[in-house]
């Protein structure tokens, strides 16, 4: 399973580079990534900075965050010992509302903890709840 789901996560970080407003073959991009990593500097005229400075980090970013979030789901569905437990089931989504609203109404949605503002107070509103649901 997990060499399937591997090569899935490839055909998907691949098609996730090729297509774009300019499509880049699949081949063309295994060329490019393969010369970037083996230390060569970009080819000038070519699809290099698109492969390699725009679409490429993106692509990695986004599975990146997915796996988090698959990571965090699981491990808040076994803390509460519920398979079906989500943000939305447990108010912490709502939680993340209460902070977000509370900063801009207290006047702190600017600066916020640590220059974080709205962010930072829905995450801790969040967090809050999620608090008070586990205990």
């Amino acid at each position: 399973m997990a060499v399937v789901l591997g090569a899935a996560l490839l055909v998907a970080l691949t098609a996730a580079v090729s297509w774009g407003s300019t499509d880049i073959p699949p081949g063309q991009v295994w060329s490019v990534v393969g010369r970037r990593l083996a230390g060569e500097a970009p080819r000038p005229g070519t699809n290099d900075l698109i492969v390699w400075q725009l679409r490429v980090p993106r692509a990695l970013l986004a599975a990146i965050v997915g796996a988090g979030l698959g990571l965090v789901g699981t491990a808040v569905q076994a803390l509460v010992r519920n398979p079906l437990a989500d943000p939305y089931l447990l108010g912490i989504s709502n939680g993340a509302s209460l902070g977000a609203v509370a900063a801009i109404v207290l006047g702190a949605g600017a600066g916020g903890v640590l220059g974080l503002g709205l962010s930072g107070a829905a995450f801790a509103g969040a967090l809050a709840t999620f608090g008070l649901v586990w205990a």
